[in-house]
C-alpha cells in the first residue's frame, strides 16, 4: 500500500477521534452547566434563606442580631457566646438547637465544648448544618460548625489606619473604645452585642469586653435602601460559626466580612486612604485558611462571581471586578453618615450589573 495512503488513512483516522470528542463534549456541556447552575442556585437559596431569616428576626426584636451575644443567660452573668447564626436558628427551622442554646443548665457543657476535648458537647452546640455550606466550596470544612456564608460586620480599623485621624477616633481613649466608634451603624449590619463585661468559660473570671457596640443596628437605620446594602456573603475561607472572642475582635473577621478605609480619593476634610492592595480584593487567593479584616471579604468558588444577600431578601452575584468604592458603598447602611472615605461617590444603577 503506498505511504500516501497510509498517511491519508492516519489523518481520516485522528479527524475521526476529533470529532467524536466534539461530539462528546457537546452533548456533556449541556449538563456541565446545568449541574454549575443548580449548584448556584442552591447557594443562591441558601443566603436567601439566611436574609429573609434576618428580616424576621429584626421585625420581631426591632434589631438586627449581633454578630455574636450571649444566650443562657444565669444570674451570676455567665453565659454561652453564640454567633449570628444562634440569633437566627427559630427561623431557619432550628428551634430545638436554639433551645439548648437558651437553656441556663447547659451552660457548664458548652464550657466544654468551647474547650475542644469533648466531641459530645461540640456536636450538641455546634452540628454540622448542611445547607450553610456552598456546594461549591472546595475547601476542606471543619468538623463542627462549618460555614461558608458571613454576615456584613461594618468597617474594620487595621493598625496605622488613616482614619484614626478622624476626629472620633483620635479622641477615643483606647483601641476598645475606637472599635466600638467603628461599628456605629451608618457603617455596617452586624455588631458586637455581647455587653460590657461576661464571664471568661476558659478562666471563670469577669471580664471586660473589647469593643462592645454602644446600640444594635435597625432596619431604620439603613437609610441607602434595603435592596442596596449587603446582609450576609460568601467566604470560602475554612470557617465555622462557633467563632467568638472577648479581649479583642478577632470573631469580626471569622463571623463576617468588614471593609476598610481604602481608595484612591477621598472627600474633603478626610485624610487620603489606604491603596487598594490585591489582598483586599474580592475572590483574591480564594480559599486562604487564615482570618484577619483583609481577607474578611467577600470570596468564592463560583467563577468570577460571589453570592451576596441583600436585606431586602433579594439575592444576586457580585463580580470579582468591583470597584472598592461599591464594595463600600453597598456594606455602608447609611454612606453620607459612614466613615467611607470617598463620600462624593455615589452608587449607580450600572454597577451591580
Amino acid at each position: 500500500m503506498p505511504a500516501s495512503t497510509d498517511r491519508r488513512q492516519n489523518w481520516l483516522g485522528v479527524l475521526a477521534i476529533i470529532i467524536c470528542i466534539g461530539i462528546i463534549w457537546s452533548l456533556l456541556m449541556p449538563t456541565m452547566q446545568r449541574s454549575r447552575g443548580t449548584r448556584r442556585s442552591m447557594c443562591l437559596n441558601s443566603l436567601k434563606n439566611l436574609s429573609l431569616a434576618t428580616i424576621n428576626f429584626e421585625t420581631t426584636k426591632r434589631e438586627y442580631p449581633g454578630y455574636q451575644a450571649r444566650f443562657g443567660v444565669r444570674e451570676d452573668g455567665s453565659a454561652k457566646i453564640g454567633s449570628w447564626l444562634v440569633h437566627l436558628l427559630p427561623m431557619v427551622e432550628q428551634q430545638a438547637l436554639r433551645d439548648i442554646w437558651d437553656d441556663t443548665t447547659t451552660n457548664d457543657e458548652w464550657s466544654r465544648a468551647v474547650g475542644g476535648q469533648d466531641k459530645g458537647a461540640l456536636q450538641k452546640f455546634y452540628p454540622s448544618i448542611s445547607w450553610l455550606n456552598c456546594p461549591v466550596d472546595r475547601m476542606e470544612r471543619p468538623a463542627y460548625a462549618s460555614t461558608s456564608y458571613v454576615a456584613n460586620a461594618g468597617f474594620h480599623l487595621v493598625q496605622r489606619d488613616p482614619a484614626l485621624e478622624l476626629e472620633s477616633y483620635a479622641s477615643a481613649a483606647d483601641d476598645s473604645e475606637r472599635s466600638t466608634i467603628s461599628q456605629r451603624s451608618a457603617n455596617g449590619v452586624f455588631v458586637n452585642r455581647l455587653g460590657s463585661q461576661v464571664i471568661d468559660p476558659v478562666s471563670g473570671k469577669a471580664v471586660a469586653v473589647f469593643g462592645n457596640a454602644a446600640a444594635p443596628v435597625r432596619s431604620a437605620d439603613i437609610r441607602d435602601g434595603t435592596s442596596q446594602t449587603i446582609l450576609f456573603s460568601e467566604n470560602c475561607n475554612k470557617l465555622s460559626w462557633s467563632a467568638f472572642s472577648i479581649t479583642d475582635e478577632t470573631a469580626r473577621a471569622k463571623l463576617g466580612i468588614v471593609w476598610l478605609y481604602a481608595g484612591s480619593t477621598s472627600s474633603d476634610g478626610r485624610p487620603q486612604p489606604l491603596k487598594v492592595i490585591s489582598t483586599m480584593r474580592i475572590n483574591y487567593n480564594k480559599g486562604f485558611v487564615g482570618s484577619g479584616p483583609t481577607s474578611a471579604r467577600p470570596t468564592s468558588f463560583h467563577p468570577y462571581i460571589v453570592n451576596i444577600a441583600m436585606a431586602d431578601g433579594s439575592v444576586r452575584s457580585l463580580s470579582e471586578d468591583i470597584d472598592y468604592r461599591v464594595y463600600q458603598s453597598l456594606m455602608a447602611p447609611h454612606d453620607a453618615s459612614s466613615d467611607i472615605p470617598d463620600l462624593d461617590y455615589k452608587l449607580r444603577e450600572d454597577d451591580l450589573e
